[in-house]
């Protein structure tokens, strides 16, 4: 013995058309909670992204933390993300998070480097450089650091900076 079901139904366009915009509905609220939830988790908020195209646009973006730097770079160099981060890796990631970037997106990219000479860090105003990563003209992060044997790292903003 064999079964069989028929489902039929008759439907107007504009019955129709308001169940599309109630399912689009639903899933832009599923991906804004999805994204609320992964900020909220962090507790960071992605960085907007800055368009750093050109040279004087980095010069801006560094001086908007108050560095004065050289007005070229001192090198510009062409990093691999590498695609399994190691504890080093993680760190410098975590580094990045603190400031609103994650460099997981990044996995196997090919970035732009860009190190300036930075010329009034308060305590060591010879010895300190600013690294600005960029992707597709964007900065997806970077950071401020000594040269010297036993120096420092940070994110762009400096705590406490009179």
């Amino acid at each position: 013995m064999e079964f069989m079901f028929i489902l039929s139904f008759k439907t107007s366009r504009i019955k129709l058309i308001s169940a599309g915009v109630v399912l689009l509905a639903f899933f832009v609220i599923i991906i804004y909670a999805v994204s609320s939830a992964a900020t909220a988790e962090t507790g960071i908020k992605p960085a907007n992204p800055v368009e750093l195209s050109d040279n004087e646009k980095r010069l801006e973006f560094l001086h908007s933390f108050g560095y004065q730097v050289q007005k070229e770079p001192v090198e510009v160099a062409e990093v691999i993300i590498p695609t399994e981060f190691d504890d080093i890796y993680l760190e410098y990631n975590s580094l990045q998070k603190k400031q609103g970037y994650d460099l997981t997106a990044y996995r196997g990219e090919r970035v732009k480097r860009y190190t300036y000479e930075v010329k009034n860090y308060p305590e060591h105003p010879a010895h300190v450089r600013a690294e600005i990563l960029v992707h597709e003209g964007k900065v997806i992060g970077g950071n401020v650091s000594s040269i010297l044997e036993n120096g420092f790292m940070h994110g762009f903003e400096i705590e406490n900076r009179k």
